[in-house]
């Protein structure tokens, strides 16, 4: 599974996403409350001959050192 595409915008700059594909080690994280990037991460690959189940978990997180909000029109969208 690959990142191709990333566009998110959160209304606070203090705020990074951050997008897993677990039980792969992939992680990606962008800071700066907003982008549109083209990252080309390789989150997961399956070196087996079957199915895998993966949970795509996207996060945003707080790198400010006092308590800050997402507000409801935060945004986030990916191209895999």
């Amino acid at each position: 599974m690959v990142l191709k595409d990333l566009y998110f915008l959160f209304n606070n700059e203090a705020f990074a996403i951050k997008i897993e594909a677990e039980p792969s080690p992939g992680t990606f994280i962008a800071g700066g409350g907003g982008g549109e990037l083209t990252p080309n991460k390789v989150l997961f690959h399956n070196t087996s001959s079957g199915d895998v189940r993966i949970f795509l978990l996207v996060s945003a997180i707080n790198r400010a050192r006092n308590a800050r909000s997402l507000s409801r029109s935060d945004s986030w969208h990916l191209t895999l």
